[in-house]
């Protein structure tokens, strides 16, 4: 019988799924010109490899409070683009804009707390922060969050609750949580998969949100 899958740990560092995060956002309305040509051209200069000059123009825009160009900011740092590798300061734009509802740095704050980097390890405040991200329906953190009670990481083990989440992720496309929820489903009674996917109904039907 395969074994659960390790925790999904993929942090959206690497340049191919960087570029994807860091592609131009469209501006609400009330953005002013010159904030969206910033946005132009941080995002022109990042494709072109030109760093530093990305850093700079999400630098303005991230001091301005744009949660976007916090999280992009975050990553530079975290990979030495444009800068020197940070982790302390990759950690206080991702908190930034994790704070201010963006889910993609709330991920990266709860993998980094659970792997120690840039803060002391901590399973409860990555428990946290996974979890506002899972709220937001980003299965990464629903998958993840999966792993957490599935191994009694940070929180009493609950297969039930496990797989919900790993359902949860599936069907919103995760296939290491679709894998993980079909292995987990040959380790738990008939009860306790209709209890999980009851769970996951409900869950769903919440919006994510309390479960």
């Amino acid at each position: 019988m395969s074994s659960i899958g390790p925790e999904y740990v993929h942090f959206p560092m690497n340049n191919a799924v960087c570029f994807l995060a860091v592609a131009l956002v469209f501006y609400l309305s009330s953005a002013t010109a010159t904030a969206l040509a910033d946005a132009r051209k941080a995002a022109t200069a990042y494709a072109n490899g030109d760093y530093p000059s990305a850093l700079t123009a999400w630098g303005s825009l991230a001091a301005d409070g744009d949660p976007q160009a916090q999280f992009n900011l975050g990553i530079c740092y975290y990979n030495g683009q444009g800068t020197s590798k940070d982790l302390a300061q990759a950690h206080r734009w991702f908190e930034r804009a994790a704070e201010a509802g963006n889910s993609g740095a709330q991920f990266n704050l709860a993998v980094m707390y659970r792997r120690g980097e840039g803060v002391p390890q901590s399973d409860r405040d990555a428990i946290q922060w996974y979890r506002r991200a899972a709220e937001q329906g980003n299965d990464d953190a629903q998958s993840n969050l999966g792993f957490m009670y599935f191994s009694g990481t940070g929180m009493p083990a609950n297969h039930a609750a496990a797989y919900m989440w790993f359902t949860i992720a599936a069907v919103r496309g995760n296939k290491d949580a679709a894998e993980n929820r079909d292995r987990l489903e040959l380790e738990m009674s008939a009860t306790d998969v209709e209890k999980g996917r009851k769970l996951a109904r409900e869950c769903a039907a919440q919006g994510y949100k309390g479960c």
